[in-house]
């Protein structure tokens, strides 16, 4: 994992827990939120630290994210507010927008993860498609 992937808020696994980012360095190293301070300077190659895979259960702790249907092993869920939706399926993850409100039949694929995507990846998806954080009720 790259420093340069990450944003600080981004959430990872450091040695079987769940931590925040809570700040980045250019010497490929990041600390992470311990309450109100923070822990450690570790480098993001080592391997304690890991990308957590976005799953369904995590989606649903997502208040701004709402399940809208399943067809089959597709999951399908939306961003409450917005045209876009997301699709999981096995281990494969699309996003894409409505052309209508809520068709399923008149879509646009924006993007399509041939092996799924992390959760600090979808964190940062979300932020750049709304400018707001996603908030994760862990």
């Amino acid at each position: 994992m790259r420093v340069e992937t990450l944003r600080i808020g981004n959430l990872l696994e450091h040695d079987g827990i769940i931590r925040e980012v809570s700040s980045l360095h250019s010497d490929n190293t990041l600390r992470f939120k311990d309450g109100n301070s923070s822990i450690g300077c570790f480098k993001a190659t080592i391997s304690i630290i890991k990308p957590i895979e976005l799953t369904e259960e995590i989606l649903l702790k997502c208040p701004q994210i709402e399940k809208s249907d399943d067809y089959g092993d597709q999951k399908y869920f939306n961003l409450i507010g917005t045209k876009y939706f997301f699709c999981l399926d096995h281990d494969d993850f699309s996003f894409g927008i409505y052309n209508e409100k809520n068709n399923q039949s008149d879509i646009t694929i924006l993007n399509y993860f041939d092996l799924g995507i992390s959760l600090h990846t979808f964190q940062n998806l979300i932020f750049a498609l709304t400018n707001q954080e996603l908030t994760i009720n862990l």
